[in-house]
This record gives C-alpha cells, sequence and structure tokens, in this order.
C-alpha cells in the first residue's frame, strides 16, 4: 500500500497544473500593486505561470502601443461565459509593452495577502485588517468593495471576499 501511495504521489507531481485544479490546492501569494502567484504588473506573464497553473486559455491579442492599454488577456483556469469562474484574468499592455500585465482578476482560487485576507473571509473581518480600507461598491455586481493602494477586494451577496483584483 505504502508503494502504490508513493507512485500515485509522483503520478501527480508530473500531471499538468489544470488536470491537479491548482485552484483549490495552491495557496497564492497576493501583494498589493505588484503580484499574484507568479504573475507580476509591468511585465510579461513568465513561463512558470503555464507551469504553474495551465495553459492559458481564452488569449485576446491587445491592441498594439498606447491607444491599447488594457485591451489583451488571457485566463488561467476556468470560465462561465465572460466571467473568470475559478482562476485569473490577466489584463496585458501596460502602455510600455503589449505583453506586459496591467490588471489582474483573481476568483475562485486560494489567494491571500501578507495581512491575512482571504478568498471567502467576511467583509467585517477584512475591513478589522485594512481599517483605512475605502468602502465602495463594485462597478458591475453592486456588491460591497474594498479597496487598498494596488489591491481591490469584491464580496458577494453573501458579504464574502470572492474577487481580488490587483492594479498599479
Amino acid at each position: 500500500m505504502k508503494t502504490f501511495v508513493m507512485l500515485f504521489m509522483a503520478w501527480l507531481a508530473v500531471l499538468p497544473a489544470q488536470a491537479q485544479n491548482w485552484t483549490r490546492s495552491l495557496r497564492i501569494p497576493v501583494v498589493p500593486g505588484h503580484s499574484i502567484g507568479e504573475i507580476v504588473l509591468g511585465k510579461p506573464v513568465p513561463a512558470s505561470a503555464s507551469r504553474l497553473y495551465g495553459n492559458p486559455v481564452s488569449p485576446v491579442d491587445p491592441i498594439p502601443g498606447s491607444e491599447g492599454v488594457d485591451t489583451g488577456s488571457i485566463v488561467f483556469g476556468s470560465t462561465a461565459g465572460f466571467e473568470i469562474k475559478n482562476g485569473f484574468l490577466v489584463k496585458l499592455n501596460d502602455g510600455k509593452s503589449d505583453k506586459n500585465v496591467v490588471t489582474v482578476y483573481a476568483r475562485g482560487v486560494r489567494a491571500y495577502t501578507k495581512e491575512g485576507a482571504t478568498m471567502g473571509m467576511d467583509l467585517a473581518k477584512v475591513r478589522t485588517i485594512y481599517p483605512g480600507a475605502k468602502l465602495g461598491t463594485d462597478d458591475l455586481t453592486g456588491h460591497p468593495k474594498l479597496a487598498i493602494p494596488g489591491l481591490d477586494l469584491i464580496f458577494g451577496s453573501d458579504r464574502k471576499l470572492v474577487e481580488m483584483v490587483l492594479r498599479k
């Protein structure tokens, strides 16, 4: 039995990231205004992202140059129609390079900040972690949103954290 478990663990290690359902297995650090996991604002998406999060899906090439800021995108994970279900929506073209990351939307993943905010956490608890955060309403959902420098925290109708939006 011990041999079987060891073989199974070795098999899991060589599976592609998508097959391992990384959205539930990986804990992903978020540094507001800088990075989420392997993805860093202002830089191209590194090859290591595909190794960890699987091959990107639904690519949209950005419009080149400064007129095309925030026009390209790729998704790591799964979508439901036009909405990210589990994973990252990575927006491209920061005005300096068409391949540079400008914004990352994270949903349905085990993302966390060093201060302790995690997906699924209650709005009241997150407000104690970030007492200076600006409380507002998300334009798309109408649900509560907390904004700190470099990060928007979007809550669902149940007031639980459902999305992190990494930005400059």
